[in-house]
């Protein structure tokens, strides 16, 4: 996941963590880990939020991902974490505008 640097990373690796560890399809024998990263996509610079999970049977591989994935979205939403916006730094005074 990416969102923006401007957002809540400790939130949304928690939002990330528990949306993992609550599938019904991960395998909770392994541990579920969350890390996060400043990264820089296509000249914007965005904070990755990656998972690491295991499947408790590979014919669920493509369910967990979709549960997992439209877990962590709609918790994105209600706390009102966003994906990254563009910023442009104004030099004069040194202020940051959000554009888009």
């Amino acid at each position: 996941f990416h969102i923006g640097i401007d957002q809540n990373a400790r939130r949304a690796q928690e939002i990330v963590s528990e949306s993992a560890a609550t599938s019904r399809f991960v395998y909770l024998s392994k541990p579920v880990t969350v890390r996060i990263a400043q990264v820089i996509i296509e000249n914007y610079v965005a904070v990755r939020v990656r998972v690491k999970l295991y499947v408790f049977d590979v014919k669920y591989e493509k369910a967990l991902v979709s549960d997992v994935t439209l877990r962590v979205l709609d918790a994105f939403e209600a706390e009102g974490i966003h994906p990254p916006a563009i910023l442009h730094r104004n030099v004069t005074n040194s202020s940051v505008e959000m554009i888009g």
